[in-house]
């Protein structure tokens, strides 16, 4: 008679699953397997021989969400192996690596046998199954504002940022294996850190790197740090000018720079100019609409004699820098005086032979020197005369002075100022009798003025003093502010401007 198989009732087990679960990519997770079979009693010849088991991995599947479709694992996406100390026990351990983050279901399989001395067998299989959750860095995101944005890749951020990270897992619904995420760069445990950006990178291929690893899984942000520079360029930007005073009506060209270089308003989430000294009413702001860093600013037409302060800040618009800011202050100055010129040498002066008369001609150019004026137009104001002597007798209805010309003015000049477009001709007019030749004098004191384009007159200097005296002899010597006195004898010939 031949051997004879027979079939083996058994148990396959796996005590508490696999462990840690879930686990980290990478990580290795173990789980205990057990059996049991009933010991060959019938039919037995001779000597019995057994058990021999033996543990044997199935099949492995994998889906991507606690919800989705179960498929064959692809190989190179784990390792599974069963080590099985003693063939004649069913205890084993079942070792797993997954190198992606998923849901993973094993199937295993539990297998044992018996032979007597005639050769009969008895044998027998159970499956059993396993499962794990396996958890990667899915992407990181920084905070901004009240929500969590993807990170592009690399992110821009103002010296003295703080930035909020959060980590997201792979698979999206899984809950991280404990000690998990860890974090370089930043501070923080579990989902999310903290990154304190207080120093400018040294140039644009040197980021700070802050990533967040799970197991071998690990996902970075490149932060490029820097400082945030205001520029002003003044459209008037003559050699030796001012950078921290400007004139009424100036207009400022404002833009950044970036230390290190070439980081671009888009970059840090848009920039925008506003005026926060005083907060309204003085001077007029267009800032881009494009948050692109750039405006253009008019000075106010009216500033005191000491200068009125002025701030204007560029903002972070959006992203990680939200709100931080840098400062662009600087005062605003009016014309606080004047130089006149004479043109032509000290002896020419205008003068009718015969007739007592004196007159010369003078550029003009105000101060201070180190600003611009060339948005205004400038004009001197009426004023009463202050006659004296043989001009009272002549003049018994007071000689005033009228409005001159409306003169607009060049650019900056360091060392003389801004020169009018124009000249003023100083000029006594005939001191001719009625009365009788008699010394006198006539003055007037000038208001000088100024207005920026369509606006009020401005009166920055109460008198620039303009007078002649007369003697008995016919001689006129005349002056105006800081120019002269030049003078002119009766008798002298003619002489033109």
């Amino acid at each position: 008679m031949g051997a004879e198989s027979y079939s083996l009732i058994i148990t396959a087990g796996c005590s508490g699953g696999l462990s840690p679960n879930p686990v980290a990519v990478g990580g290795q997770c173990t789980a205990t397997l057990s059996g049991t079979a009933d010991t060959p009693t019938n039919n037995v010849e001779g000597q019995l021989t057994g058990p021999n088991w033996s543990w044997a991995v199935q099949s492995v599947e994998y889906r991507a969400t606690s919800s989705g479709t179960w498929g064959e694992a692809s190989s190179g996406s784990y390792t599974a192996s069963i080590s099985q100390p003693d063939s004649h026990s069913p205890s084993a351990t079942l070792q797993c690596i997954f190198s992606e983050g998923g849901y993973w279901r094993l199937t295993l399989r539990d297998s044992c046998s018996y032979i007597d001395g005639q050769e009969n067998t008895w044998s027998g299989s159970k499956t059993t199954e396993v499962a794990a959750t396996s958890v990667g860095i899915a992407k990181l995101q920084y905070k901004d504002g009240d929500s969590f944005v993807d990170v592009p890749g690399t992110i821009y951020v103002l010296a003295g940022t703080q930035v909020t990270f959060k980590a997201l897992p792979a698979p999206s619904d899984a809950s991280w294996p404990s000690g998990t995420p860890t974090w370089t760069g930043a501070s923080g445990s579990g989902t999310t850190a903290t990154g304190n950006f207080s120093s400018p990178s040294v140039d644009l291929t040197h980021p700070t790197v802050v990533s967040a690893a799970c197991g071998t899984s690990r996902q970075s942000a490149n932060v490029i740090v820097c400082d945030l520079i205001p520029a002003c360029t003044p459209a008037d930007n003559f050699n030796g000018r001012s950078t921290t005073r400007y004139g009424v009506g100036e207009v400022l060209g404002l833009s950044f720079n970036t230390n290190p270089a070439g980081v671009g308003a888009a970059q840090l989430g848009g920039l925008r100019w506003v005026q926060i000294i005083p907060a309204s009413g003085s001077g007029q702001l267009a800032s881009s609409p494009n948050d692109d860093g750039t405006a253009s600013y008019t000075c106010p037409d009216v500033a005191s004699t000491s200068g009125s302060n002025v701030t204007l800040q560029i903002q972070v618009a959006s992203g990680p820098s939200t709100g931080h800011t840098a400062n662009l202050p600087f005062s605003v100055v009016s014309p606080n005086d004047e130089v006149f010129e004479k043109i032509g040498p000290a002896s020419a002066v205008r003068h009718y032979e015969g007739h007592p008369s004196c007159g010369f001609r003078a550029y003009i150019y105000l101060r201070p020197t180190d600003v611009s004026f060339s948005n205004c137009t400038w004009s001197e104001d009426a004023c009463p005369a202050v006659l004296n002597g043989w001009f009272d007798l002549k003049y018994p209805n007071g000689y005033p002075h009228v409005p001159g010309a409306d003169l607009s003015i060049g650019g900056g000049n360091i060392n003389k100022g801004c020169q009018l477009n124009g000249y003023d001709q100083i000029y006594s007019g005939w001191c001719d009798p009625p009365p009788p030749l008699a010394g006198g004098t006539s003055t007037w004191n000038i208001p000088q003025r100024y207005k920026v384009a369509n606006g009020n007159w401005q009166v920055y200097l109460r008198s620039a003093q303009q007078g002649w005296t007369l003697d008995s002899a016919g001689t006129v010597t005349i002056r105006k502010h800081n120019a002269g006195p030049y003078s002119a004898g009766m008798n002298d010939a003619d002489s033109p401007w």
